[in-house]
């Protein structure tokens, strides 16, 4: 064939070009002018609710329309465990020391380092541990501390206060917290308790968490949350523990993580715990030589958090067919 360019292929690359100006001006308008970390604007929520596009955009759209019951289940701090031991087995849970459905809860009784939280919601936490600053204290003002995660150590605890905050905690419905408009609606039924767990003690006050992001039982990547209380770090990595260069709402670490050593255990787990599930974030714990489990995680961040780079959240959101959930 003659290697001169037909008239065609003279005048393609010029029309080509001004295609893609054109897509780029248009892509460009419908795209905001600057990523936010947390999405809160109403119209932007709506087209979220109706026609997602971005993974995280999806996670809104569950909140909306999945009532799939198991989801009630997999919120409940305590409800969650007897569904772990029947689907990987107890030897993965923490141990339990109490559970109540009252903060009148002898606090004195309890060992020297544990976790207490409410079972109905997000946050509502205290750590009780050698490791918390030697100047902890619990916060006296029981209302500003809602859904708060505090750390002391115990010899600073108070008990009182600790019966205060608790009871202030039972009282309130976790699932309005972020909009009575889109309720959050899997926490509306889970049962007003109070769990008290066993402390994983890494040598620092909240031991790193791995947080799989599951879509139809396979995980998409990894959250990997280190420092949570002290300058919390966030990094995003494949499932073959590859950091990426994506942020959500916190900042990377300046060091790649290393490679858990259980990492396969640990993808191995959240795949038969996420197995049957649309989506669902399996949070776990490599405490030694122990895979942890630590929650089921149905919204993510309510579904507000965006990732930045905007182009990740979009290119995960193709690899989560949006789901028609029944009515």
């Amino acid at each position: 064939m003659d290697s001169e360019k037909s008239g065609d292929d003279r005048w393609w690359p010029q029309v080509s070009s001004r295609v893609r100006a054109a897509l780029g001006t248009i892509v460009r308008g419908l795209r905001p002018a600057v990523v936010k970390d947390f999405e809160f604007d109403p119209a932007a929520l709506e087209r979220a609710a109706l026609h997602p596009v971005l993974f995280t955009e999806k996670i809104f759209h569950k909140i909306v329309h999945d009532r799939d019951p198991r989801m009630i289940m997999f919120a409940d701090k305590v409800a969650v465990r007897d569904f772990v031991a029947d689907r990987i087995g107890p030897q993965y849970l923490t141990r339990a020391y109490l559970v109540s459905d009252s903060a009148q809860v002898d606090w004195n009784a309890l060992p020297d380092s544990y976790v207490a939280k409410v079972a109905h919601g997000s946050g509502g936490t205290i750590i009780v541990s050698p490791h918390a600053p030697q100047d902890a204290r619990l916060p006296t003002d029981v209302e500003s501390a809602r859904w708060g995660t505090f750390a002391v150590r115990r010899e600073n605890i108070d008990p009182a206060l600790m019966t205060a905050l608790f009871t202030d905690w039972l009282g309130l419905d976790f699932s309005t917290t972020h909009s009575s408009v889109y309720p959050e609606w899997c926490y509306s039924g889970c049962e007003r308790r109070i769990l008290v767990e066993e402390y994983l003690d890494s040598g620092i006050v909240s031991p790193p968490d791995f947080k799989f992001f599951m879509v139809h039982g396979k995980c998409l990547f990894i959250q990997f949350d280190s420092d949570r209380l002290v300058g919390h770090k966030r990094d995003i990595l494949t499932p073959q523990w590859k950091r990426l260069p994506v942020r959500l709402v916190y900042q990377r670490s300046e060091e790649a993580p290393s490679r858990p050593h259980l990492l396969p255990h640990m993808l191995r787990v959240a795949e038969r715990l996420a197995a049957d599930c649309d989506f669902v974030r399996v949070d776990l714990y490599a405490h030694g030589d122990r895979v942890v489990f630590g929650e089921l995680t149905n919204y993510p961040e309510a579904g507000r958090a965006r990732f930045q780079p905007v182009r990740f959240d979009r290119r995960m959101g193709r690899r989560w067919p949006t789901a028609q959930y029944p009515t």
